[in-house]
């Protein structure tokens, strides 16, 4: 029994050596941190499952925790559907991403439910929903000097812009009397389904997208608007400004003119143009002028007006017509030589 209390000593000295030896000390260390980190990840795992947002292994329990405590290039992936009745306010000059996973953000408020002040933003998948979309409220509202990027998700509620905005992919729907997306930046269109209609009084592209309003127009112009791709069921409105369509598809059936400009600038160079019902393709208003150069026009055979009601400035230099050009006003439209249309005045 001594004997063997007296290796203990001798087994505590040999340890004491062994641990003074740098290797030795060294593998001691990083064997405590890697328990260490196994211990800090199992607890954060934990916290994981009640998280609303995450940023890499960071959780936390609201998203405006996550927004606050983000920086610039990180990706808040929302985890838990969420309900708010006040703005989210993004205001930091900060890249961020806030990926929604399939989630759904609900606004109960009357005003906005995200608010991009500074940065650049990008939200994408899930679902931003308005329960107030019919008095006007806002999904998203991009201020100037921000940006922000809109990826396969769902608005329910007006998309506002005064800065630099990119659509791609998604579906958009606001109140009846309301608009999907009120342009008075600088826009983007390249994709996503619009419900209610899109107003531009500032710089818009539209390269695709399929623009089918339940009721008004699909478009409605007063700055700076070129189309090049898309799918129109509806009434494009120029009310001002310059419109430019190279390209897409219109085709609206209903009892009013499919392009209608009360004034400003239209220039075509392509793009596919079916008129149904008695209406025609085109009207050119008293304060307006058109320059045609290509493009594909077709009317329903129950169109009387013919092709292209015209009674401001018109100049035909191209296109394919199956109907009349339809003259109200007494100046006659310029048609160059390789045009093969008739013209019949009204």
């Amino acid at each position: 029994m001594r004997r063997g209390r007296g290796k203990e000593p001798l087994q505590s000295f040999i340890l004491c050596q062994a641990f003074k030896k740098p290797y030795f000390r060294l593998c001691c260390m990083l064997t405590l941190a890697f328990l260490l980190g196994m211990a800090l990840a199992e607890t954060g795992r934990a916290a994981d499952h009640g998280a609303v947002a995450v940023i890499g292994e960071r959780a936390y329990g609201t998203l405006e925790e996550a927004v606050k405590a983000a920086e610039s290039g990180d990706v808040i992936e929302i985890r838990k559907s969420l309900k708010l009745d006040k703005t989210l306010v993004l205001d930091r000059k900060k890249n961020l991403i806030l990926d929604f996973s399939g989630k759904t953000l609900t606004y109960s408020g009357s005003k906005t439910a995200i608010s991009v002040k500074a940065g650049r933003v990008s939200i994408r998948g899930g679902k931003i929903l308005c329960r107030q979309k019919e008095n006007g409220a806002i999904s998203v509202d991009v201020k100037k000097n921000a940006c922000a990027a809109l990826y396969h998700g769902s608005f329910e509620g007006t998309v506002r812009n005064f800065g630099l905005l990119e659509i791609s992919g998604g579906s958009y729907e606001s109140g009846a009397a309301f608009v999907s997306v009120n342009n008075l930046g600088k826009c983007l269109i390249d994709g996503g389904t619009f419900r209610n209609e899109i107003s531009n009084y500032g710089n818009l592209t539209i390269a695709g997208g399929k623009f089918a309003p339940r009721v008004s127009s699909s478009l409605t112009n007063g700055g700076t608007c070129v189309i090049r791709d898309g799918i129109f069921t509806a009434q494009v409105y120029q009310a001002e400004g310059k419109m430019t369509i190279r390209g897409g598809s219109f085709s609206y059936k209903d009892e009013e003119v499919q392009i209608d400009v009360y004034r400003g600038t239209l220039l075509i160079t392509d793009g596919r143009f079916r008129a149904y019902g008695v209406a025609p393709n085109l009207h050119v208003g008293k304060k307006a002028k058109v320059r045609i150069s290509g493009g594909f026009f077709r009317t329903d055979r129950s169109t009387r007006a013919g092709n292209i009601l015209d009674e401001g400035k018109l100049t035909v230099t191209g296109g394919t017509f199956d109907r009349d050009i339809d003259v109200v006003s007494a100046e006659q439209p310029k048609i160059g030589s390789g045009v093969k249309v008739k013209i019949s005045y009204g």
